[in-house]
């Protein structure tokens, strides 16, 4: 069974001074496994640890995709939901085509919004009002967007 001792580093009195005053045994550990800690080691470790998560939220934020710019179509935008989204994405600066089933849900998500929110008549349940908001939407959309 091998032996290794390692150096514990604890703060010692009020000015706290690095030392090693404790040896720990730890058994089957190879020699080259385990190293004490000296200060540049720490500095290099707390170095390398904040590249790396500079590195990871970077990459975050560059695959979060700005909704600015964007085109959307959300069902069901005269209550709940869907009407908290659409104007959600619409302060934004997403260009949003909302769908309402009720001329009342319409007019109001309107007064609220911006020019940016289209505002198109649908009944989810009916094939030929989703035709037509189709057509709607098509024809509203620029060319290549979409």
């Amino acid at each position: 069974m091998k032996r290794l001792e390692v150096p514990i580093i604890i703060l010692n009195g009020p000015r706290h001074s690095w030392a090693s005053s404790t040896l720990l045994q730890i058994t089957n550990v190879s020699p080259y496994f385990v190293k004490p800690l000296t200060p540049s080691r720490m500095f290099l470790t707390l170095a390398l640890g904040s590249v790396v998560i500079f590195i990871i939220f970077w990459l975050l934020d560059k695959l979060t995709l700005s909704p600015k710019d964007r085109y959307v179509l959300i069902t069901g935008c005269d209550t709940g939901f869907g009407n908290a989204l659409a104007k959600s994405l619409d302060l934004q600066g997403c260009y949003v085509f909302a769908t309402c089933l009720t001329r009342d849900g319409a007019a109001a998500l309107k007064e609220s919004t911006s020019e940016h929110l289209r505002v198109v008549m649908m009944d989810v349940l009916s094939s030929e009002s989703i035709k037509e908001a189709f057509e709607e939407v098509k024809k509203d959309l620029p060319q290549g967007a979409g």
